[in-house]
């Protein structure tokens, strides 16, 4: 996976990301695809680094 990959889908067209919200304890068990990012952050670091993630390319939640 690309480590700008979200970043890199929005500027190509997205409009959705997907914040992992599921509690830590649990996220290894609910991995969509291998070398998910962000399985150790909780709610609150997730949404917060998806924050800066999209204002780091000119957009807003």
């Amino acid at each position: 996976l690309h480590p700008e990959g979200r970043e890199m889908g929005l500027l190509a067209g997205a409009n959705v990301l997907m914040p992992n919200i599921t509690d830590t304890k649990y996220r290894e068990g609910y991995q969509l695809y291998e070398g998910k990012p962000c399985l150790d952050e909780n709610a609150d670091q997730c949404i917060s680094c998806l924050s800066r993630r999209i204002e780091s390319i000119g957009e807003s939640i």
